[in-house]
């Protein structure tokens, strides 16, 4: 199975993918403290944190591409 755009939004209907250069070999980030340039960054919904309010962030450090829920 390859894990790529297609695959996400079967997988997970209530997310969107925003971004045009989805990585062949992707590497995925829940926390932008920890981040590198070219990941996929997903944005989690907790308790105490939700991903959401750190787009900005994952942008500024040239994300590829963000995962978001779209409600």
């Amino acid at each position: 199975m390859r894990f790529c755009r297609r695959f996400l939004n079967e997988a997970l209907p209530g997310i969107e993918i925003i971004g045009e250069s989805f990585p062949k070999t992707p590497n995925i980030s829940v926390d932008t403290r920890k981040m590198k340039s070219g990941d996929i960054f997903v944005a989690l919904s907790g308790t105490k944190v939700d991903g959401h309010s750190f787009l900005s962030k994952a942008l500024e450090q040239n994300c590829s591409v963000l995962i978001i829920n779209k409600s």
